[in-house]
């Protein structure tokens, strides 16, 4: 799954915040805020009361010019919390459980199928009584250790040190082309 670089989320924020603090063209602004209530809608619901709110600030701003001051200041809150929260709530999924309790429902989970594949294969290269219990517990080892990397990823610090990329670079131009136009239809 791709992870959007930091320095690149705080290339965009400082974007957003820019095209919401130059910009009158309340359509604009408009679809800033509906994209963030989308977003809101679907990871941040206790935010949705402050998109309400830019909501109403946006209509008034049309006879109130104070409305359109109020309006950008709580956007800018509001992005800021968001983009905030987001930050946390990826860096939580990083957690891990505890090892060894995980570990012992694995091994519990796969002993009987992990033993029957080992004996099969013992009994198929040798005559006689060969003791496997030292392979049993490196194969239940590996296993496990393949299936948490499977699901976890190879390590909590090589997920969190995330590099420049291409992709990082394409968003960034387009982030970037996205702003330009904005920028050409601020009022």
């Amino acid at each position: 799954m791709y992870r959007i670089n930091i320095l690149l989320k705080i290339i965009i924020t400082l974007l957003v915040v820019t095209i919401v603090v130059i910009t009158n063209n309340r359509i604009i602004l408009w679809l800033l805020l509906f994209l963030m209530s989308l977003y809101h809608l679907n990871n941040l619901k206790s935010l949705l009361v402050i998109d309400l709110i830019l909501v109403l600030l946006l209509g008034f701003s049309v006879n109130y010019d104070i409305c359109l001051l109020f309006f950008k200041l709580l956007f800018i809150i509001d992005y800021l919390i968001t983009f905030y929260k987001k930050l946390s709530l990826e860096d939580k999924k990083f957690l891990f459980r505890k090892k060894t309790t995980l570990k012992m429902m694995y091994y519990e989970d796969n002993f009987d199928k992990i033993i029957d594949r080992i004996n099969e294969n013992k009994n198929r290269l040798y005559d006689s009584d060969v003791s496997i219990d030292k392979k049993v517990e490196d194969e239940l080892s590996r296993n496990y250790l393949q299936a948490r990397i499977r699901f976890y990823g190879s390590s909590l610090k090589k997920q969190k040190k995330i590099k420049w990329n291409r992709i990082d670079t394409l968003i960034l131009l387009f982030s970037i082309v996205v702003f330009i136009i904005l920028f050409l239809l601020r009022y």
